[in-house]
C-alpha cells in the first residue's frame, strides 16, 4: 500500500454533520475519490437522547447509528421518511455502518466485531466476524471485499464477502496518525485507492497494490 500525498481527497463515504436544535444535517459526498460530482443534504430528526455517529446511504436508504440507544435508524434517502429501526442491543458499542443493496454492516468497536444484518424490519443477523480490535469505519471494494478501520490500532482489516477475516493492511503514516491519537474513524475504497478519515488531522489517501 503506497502513501499518496493529497491536499484534498473527498469520497462518497466521508461526510460532515451539523447539529441544529432537534435536527442533525448530514452532507454526503457523491462521486469518485478523485472527482466528487455533487453533495446531498439529509436532515435526520434527533433529540438530546440520541447520539448519532456514522451514516451510510444507497439509492434507497439512509442509515444512521445511534450508539447510546443501540439502534440503527433507517430512512428514505429521497425524502428522509423514517422507514424502520434495527435494534443493536447485542452490541456493546455500535459504531460504523455500511449499506449494501440488501444488507447492512455494523461494527462494534468495544468488542472488535463486524455484524451483517438483513436490510429489513426483520433485521435477521446473517454473520459475525470477530478478532477486529477497535473496529470502526467500513467500506467495500468493487469485488465485495470489506475493509474495516480501527480506532485503537494502525490496522485495516480485510474481510471476505462471506464474513471471514483474511488479512490486514497497515502503513507507517497510519501508525504515525494513531500514535498521535488521530484515530482512524472511517474509510472509502474505490478503484485501487483508499481514503482514511483521521480525526483532527483530516484525511489520508493511499494507492492499494
Amino acid at each position: 500500500m503506497n502513501w499518496v500525498h493529497s491536499s484534498v481527497a473527498v469520497s462518497e463515504k466521508l461526510y460532515s454533520q451539523v447539529t441544529s436544535s432537534s435536527w442533525k444535517k448530514y452532507v454526503t459526498f457523491l462521486g469518485s475519490t478523485d472527482k466528487p460530482t455533487q453533495t446531498v443534504l439529509h436532515s435526520v430528526e434527533s433529540d438530546a437522547a440520541n447520539q448519532m455517529t456514522h451514516l451510510s446511504a444507497n439509492k434507497e436508504y439512509l442509515a444512521c447509528i445511534d450508539y447510546v440507544n443501540k439502534t440503527l435508524m433507517v430512512f428514505s434517502s429521497t425524502n428522509d421518511t423514517h422507514k424502520f429501526t434495527i435494534p443493536l442491543t447485542d452490541l456493546q458499542r455500535p459504531y460504523g455502518v455500511h449499506l449494501t443493496t440488501d444488507a447492512v454492516l455494523v461494527t462494534d468497536h468495544q468488542e472488535g466485531k463486524l455484524y451483517k444484518y438483513a436490510l429489513s424490519p426483520s433485521s435477521v443477523r446473517m454473520w459475525v466476524c470477530s478478532d477486529l480490535p477497535g473496529a470502526s469505519g467500513i467500506d467495500r471494494d468493487e469485488s465485495g471485499f470489506i475493509y474495516v478501520t480501527s480506532i485503537t490500532s494502525p490496522n485495516i482489516y480485510i474481510i471476505s464477502p462471506e464474513g471471514k477475516k483474511i488479512g490486514e493492511l497497515t502503513h507507517e503514516k497510519i501508525k504515525e496518525s494513531v500514535d498521535n491519537k488521530a484515530w482512524i474513524h472511517d474509510i472509502a475504497v474505490r478503484n485501487g485507492k483508499m481514503v482514511l478519515a483521521c480525526g483532527d488531522t483530516g484525511v489520508m489517501l493511499f494507492k492499494i497494490k
